[in-house]
């Protein structure tokens, strides 16, 4: 039974498919967002609140985020709820403790105390990746197709593609200068490798791709007012606001089809169906391909890039006293463990670190929330029940005391039972007592690997899905630019899908008024 027509249904909660919700919704598109099984960004346990995954605003001060904002008239509220990082972050190695400042002279001089043996190769790195950012930064600044499609895209594509250094270039052209087995070589882009979504280590991924999300984490990375969860808020409400319904609690269980093209989303087992004729999606292209029972498949299906799903975002949530960790640690931290030292699954993981004042305890001493999040393989079996410990073992070697000022940790993709601690003593709470948490191990968050990555080294699948009348916005569109690349799939696929409907810029043409006066 056919329960109600919308424009435009969007599956899923993540960035792309709530930016492209909201857009479409602005422009007086009817939209539903489904949230396809995916859950909120944390839970509770005691009022206190347990990250899934690590969250930062790499993308606020980028040129397609800024038309996102103008868009929809919130260049001035976003502004006011956000907050620059001052350090953006500490590196923590086995043989020192950097503060990474946005600022190139404290940055410089952090550099040189640390590493004085190569400063002139680290400049020359340091200069390279401002070049090759500096490039892309031109090209994304253009609003036109990107990546470009047709054959006039491509013509007019060229005259810029040639002025881009370190076109089909990766990281081993930068880091060969280093000595082997230099402590930089691996520490330089390890803000790149968690930023981005593709599964290469480091030296493997494009120089654009790298140099773009170093700039990103280092100069422009900032917090939003209440975390991931507000800013999910703040999206949901741009949407509701426009007259779009979001219903994040259900999933689609198929897709029906008409004159082999969709017509519209199964829900509720099977027994309703939401009409449509465009939908929207962070899942990738083979995954959209089952929904719709292998159905309605577009010509350029047979040459369809092979994403692999090949290493996941691994998190631990902690709950400490914040006497526990040492007072120039930054908001952000990335830790690296020494070279070759072995964990009870494999070797020891590199972790992304964020910590936030989180009130006090009942005692009044201060207390901090701790995201640690370790990039491992996925496929692990058995052996993922042991990824806990390791993380905080790495943990231990930067913060010797952390066992005694630990009050609450746990993960979501373990299935192990949380961790409460008091005077000293542990205590396990089984997963169907959390709220909010589910009962089984939830699966990692992956990145993706290609043999043949697509434009620039920065593409993988099309926007346009496999299937006749769907796209896509997820992190396999644009896995080498991260969370730009997610807000930049969901800008283009909002922008084809409002040219195709004359009926729309028809309407704006005769109702035309300046959206946003702040363009600053």
């Amino acid at each position: 039974m056919t329960l109600r027509h919308f424009d435009v249904v969007i599956m899923g909660r993540s960035l792309g498919c709530l930016s492209a919700a909201a857009l479409l919704a602005r422009r007086d598109f009817r939209v539903l967002v489904i949230g396809q099984g995916e859950r909120p960004p944390g839970y509770s346990w005691e009022g206190r609140r347990l990250g899934r995954r690590a969250f930062t605003l790499l993308f606020h001060e980028t040129p397609v985020w800024r038309r996102v904002l103008q868009d929809l008239a919130q260049s001035q509220t976003f502004r006011r709820r956000t907050r620059r990082r001052e350090p953006s972050f500490s590196l923590l190695t086995s043989v020192g403790r950097l503060q990474m400042w946005a600022e190139r002279a404290a940055l410089a001089g952090e550099t040189r105390r640390e590493f004085p043996d190569v400063p002139p190769i680290i400049d020359e790195i340091a200069l390279s990746v401002g070049l090759a950012h500096r490039g892309l930064e031109s090209v994304l600044e253009r609003d036109t197709a990107w990546p470009p499609q047709n054959l006039l895209e491509r013509l007019r594509a060229r005259r810029w593609l040639r002025a881009l250094p370190w076109v089909g270039e990766d990281m081993r052209v930068l880091l060969d200068k280093l000595p082997a087995g230099h402590v930089y070589r691996d520490a330089a882009f390890l803000p790149a490798a968690f930023a981005g979504d593709w599964a290469n280590p480091p030296p493997e991924l494009p120089v654009l791709g790298a140099a773009r999300l170093l700039q990103a984490f280092v100069r422009h990375a900032a917090w939003f007012e209440g975390g991931e969860e507000a800013f999910e808020d703040f999206l949901v409400q741009r949407i509701q606001a426009h007259g779009g319904v979001c219903r994040l609690e259900e999933r689609a269980d198929g897709l029906t089809l008409r004159r082999g093209r969709v017509s519209g989303v199964v829900i509720g087992g099977g027994e309703q169906t939401i009409g449509t004729e465009c939908v929207i999606t962070n899942l990738d292209g083979r995954a959209l391909v089952e929904l719709s029972e292998g159905g309605g498949l577009s010509h350029h299906y047979a040459a369809w890039p092979e994403l692999k799903p090949t290493t996941g975002r691994f998190v631990v949530s902690c709950w400490l006293r914040t006497q526990g960790l040492p007072e120039p640690l930054a908001q952000e931290a990335l830790v690296l463990p020494a070279r070759g030292s072995q964990g009870r699954a494999g070797p020891r993981p590199v972790l992304h670190l964020q910590h936030r004042p989180a009130g006090s305890s009942s005692s009044g001493e201060p207390l901090s929330s701790l995201v640690a999040e370790a990039l491992v393989p996925l496929g692990l079996g058995r052996r993922m029940s042991e990824l806990r410990e390791d993380v905080l073992d790495v943990l231990r070697e930067q913060f010797p005391f952390l066992d005694r000022h630990l009050v609450l940790v746990d993960s979501p993709h373990d299935g192990l039972p949380l961790h409460q601690y008091h005077e000293g003593r542990r205590r396990e709470v089984e997963r169907v007592y959390i709220p909010g948490a589910s009962a089984r191990a939830e699966p990692l968050r992956p990145l993706w690997r290609a043999e043949t990555p697509g434009f620039l080294g920065l593409a993988g699948e099309p926007m346009a899905g496999p299937v006749r009348g769907t796209w896509l916005v997820g992190t396999t569109v644009f896995p080498g630019l991260g969370q730009e690349g997610e807000v930049l799939a969901a800008w283009n696929v909002a922008q084809r899908i409002t040219r195709q409907d004359k009926a729309w810029q028809k309407r704006r043409r005769q109702m035309w008024s300046k959206i946003d006066t702040d363009t600053a």
